[in-house]
């Protein structure tokens, strides 16, 4: 049996609201991606072609972790098993966005840029942050701090 599996990695685009929808909890993370290629005379990557949005759905206690944990500019790895076209008009356009289907999201580390500016900041950076596993209970992150690795 064959699986698609299709994987989005790029800025997220739009500050994260929580929704309501039929009491349920939910959040969409909108992703742009614009084809790009290398100029060989300026040596710059420029655009080449028109970007394509790709948004992700997430529901109850996972919407509520995505939008604490991500943020507008945060680099993410948007997954699903497919894709779906969800067609929209507003304001006499017309257009298309690319639904990633069942999706999951990781946040991605990103590399300090040049003059002491760092990389976006994480939405909570707190040694003191509380994080919990789905079933677990919640802990803080300092119980933990001064431990080692444990392999």
């Amino acid at each position: 049996m064959a699986r698609a599996t299709i994987n989005i990695e790029g800025f997220v685009a739009k500050d994260l609201e929580v929704r309501n929808a039929n009491g349920k909890a939910v959040v969409d993370v909108s992703v742009p991606v614009t084809p790009q290629r290398k100029n060989d005379q300026t040596n710059q990557w420029e655009d080449s072609g028109e970007t394509v949005w790709f948004k992700a759905t997430f529901w109850e206690d996972h919407a509520e972790v995505v939008a604490h944990l991500i943020s507008k500019g945060a680099l993410v790895s948007l997954t699903g098993t497919g894709i779906k076209v969800d067609a929209w008009e507003s304001n006499g356009k017309s257009g298309v966005n690319l639904v990633v289907v069942n999706p999951t999201i990781a946040r991605i580390a990103q590399k300090p840029r040049r003059g002491g500016q760092g990389a976006a900041p994480a939405a909570h950076n707190s040694q003191n942050e509380q994080w919990s596993t789905p079933g677990g209970s919640v802990a803080s992150a300092g119980e933990w701090a001064d431990q080692g690795t444990p392999f």
